[in-house]
């Protein structure tokens, strides 16, 4: 039961806060379930597969590990109706036009177990907790990923954070999963059953994405959904994923405009801008940020309200600070505090 990449992305990228209690679904070798005995009271590690089981609780008595419950069992069915503040999963996904891999193959859509782990979430995530999920998904044209997830909740006013983090086009996820090695003729064949079966799907291209679920906070309105596009993190980015959600809320508080005018500004750390002049009916100059040191390099093209603001900002600035050095530069107030909106939820400048 080998640790493979998938595993190590949601390893680094799960959120480590105190909790009561987790769950790891489709816990394989148990690395997650291990890992979360650290941070959390209680672990319940579930498989359906009863060797997948007896590994997770080797590992864990080898470890010393006292907290971590294993149970062989199809995904919820052994917790009942427990809640629990933490859920971990990385089910088989593959679309596969075969099923022979029990721990990869995850039917012909890809999506058979990571559904049902979804549509369990309203009634097994705990107020408050996180649900953590490394997966692919089959990417058609013009349908965002998140109208799947949105239907398998059910309503369920839950906030959706996915972070995409490879690409693989229809063509070359076919080659790299087909058999054959002994002969051509069984090599093209294979290629052409994959390439079938995603072409039937609707599939143009295959992403890998670590899917983070919480309770939405209903202060805010209707449940959000935000996409990242990224490279993978190599290092833990646990506190930067929490760090997108709590950014993301206190963009969207409808008594934003308060909050600022009662606070400094300042930014998160050391930026780096990347200037770039794009080509087309008009030569223009923008500049691409990213909040050096963060282990989740998320870049963002700034407007020039948005650059001057952050230019500007070299010790902690009050938002009347910031309207009159914009007003300087005949920016209107509506468009500084929409630049400062979006830099908040981007994590490039925080309220002292």
């Amino acid at each position: 039961m080998y640790v493979g990449i998938d595993s190590r992305w949601l390893a680094r990228t799960t959120v480590r806060n105190p909790v009561s209690s987790t769950l790891d679904l489709c816990t394989g070798s148990g690395v997650h379930a291990l890992l979360a005995s650290s941070n959390s009271k209680r672990v319940v590690a579930v498989d359906i597969n009863p060797r997948a089981a007896r590994c997770t609780y080797f590992n864990a008595k080898a470890l010393g590990l006292t907290n971590i419950e294993v149970a062989v069992g199809d995904l919820f069915e052994p917790v009942y109706d427990e809640k629990f503040d933490l859920i971990t999963a990385n089910p088989p996904f593959v679309p596969s036009p075969v099923d022979t891999l029990g721990y990869r193959d995850g039917g012909n859509s890809g999506e058979d177990i990571l559904q049902r782990i979804v549509v369990g979430l309203p009634n097994h995530l705990a107020p408050g907790g996180s649900a953590q999920i490394i997966t692919e998904l089959g990417e058609r044209m013009d349908e965002p990923l998140t109208s799947r997830l949105r239907v398998w909740l059910n309503g369920a006013k839950m906030d959706i954070l996915i972070l995409r983090l490879s690409v693989n086009s229809a063509a070359s996820y076919s080659i790299g999963h087909a058999n054959g090695d002994e002969d051509y003729d069984t090599f093209l064949n294979s290629v052409h059953d994959w390439s079938s079966n995603l072409r039937k799907q609707g599939y143009t291209q295959v992403v890998s994405v670590l899917i983070t679920i919480k309770w939405s906070d209903t202060i805010l309105g209707e449940p959000w959904t935000r996409v990242e596009e990224l490279q993978p993190p190599h290092n833990n980015a646990g506190k930067e994923v929490e760090a997108l959600f709590i950014q993301e809320r206190l963009s969207r508080k409808l008594n934003l405009y308060e909050i600022l005018k009662q606070s400094k500004m300042r930014r998160a750390g050391p930026i780096g801008l990347t200037e770039a002049r794009l080509l087309g009916s008009e030569l223009r100059a923008n500049s691409q940020a990213n909040l050096l040191g963060s282990a989740l390099p998320i870049f963002k093209w700034l407007n020039n309200v948005e650059e001057e603001i952050l230019v500007r900002m070299e010790k902690p600035l009050t938002l009347a600070e910031i309207i009159v050095i914009t007003q300087e530069l005949n920016f209107q107030e509506e468009a500084v505090i929409l630049a400062i909106r979006s830099l908040i939820r981007n994590g490039f400048i925080i309220m002292t």
